[in-house]
């Protein structure tokens, strides 16, 4: 009873973070003069996850996670802390790349094309497939490429650019000019 109720939580909470993120790439597209077309008889699926499994090391922390969510729909993730919501997250825009000994077994699809396909364009998708944290949470990389890290993804690759950035950054949360 215990795993079958583990199994269902890790689902109802993915479920859950998902509606989320739907809600939020619908609404960024609204915003961005963009209107998803719906279509009652075939609605497109703009997230599938197949058999997706991922280890940190040799801790795996998502089991066989099958989910559909149709373009336009609300999806919410929810569960306690620790049953992998995050994880997922992360997943779908590509954010356990940058974390070393993380293993990914499965499929996951954002509309239609496989995001670990190669040739796949990690900076566009993390453009359309964002994520925001409830608290601060560097990347496991230097704190210049922390702060470059934005400017990058929207295409600034000029070091001078980057170095000038990266200091008024720095400058400014410090109170030094």
């Amino acid at each position: 009873m215990q795993k079958r109720r583990g199994a269902f939580d890790v689902a109802f909470a993915i479920a859950s973070i998902l509606m989320i993120l739907t809600l939020a790439i619908n609404l960024a597209a609204t915003l961005a003069g963009k209107h998803f077309e719906k279509e009652e008889k075939c609605m497109m699926n703009i997230i599938t996850t197949n058999d997706l499994c991922l280890w940190y090391g040799k801790t795996q922390a998502l089991r066989d996670i099958n989910i559909s969510v149709p373009e336009g729909s609300i999806t919410a993730l929810i569960g306690p802390s620790g049953c992998g919501k995050s994880t997922f997250l992360k997943t779908l825009n590509r954010m356990n790349d940058l974390v070393p000994d993380v293993r990914i077994t499965g499929s996951v699809k954002y509309r239609v094309k496989d995001i670990f396909a190669p040739g796949t364009d990690v900076n566009e998708l993390r453009r359309q497939i964002g994520m925001v944290f409830q608290k601060p949470n560097p990347f496991p990389m230097s704190i210049y490429d922390n702060i470059a890290y934005g400017p990058r993804t929207h295409g600034i690759r000029s070091k001078a650019k980057l170095d000038e950035i990266v200091e008024t950054s720095l400058k400014k949360c410090c109170n030094l000019g």
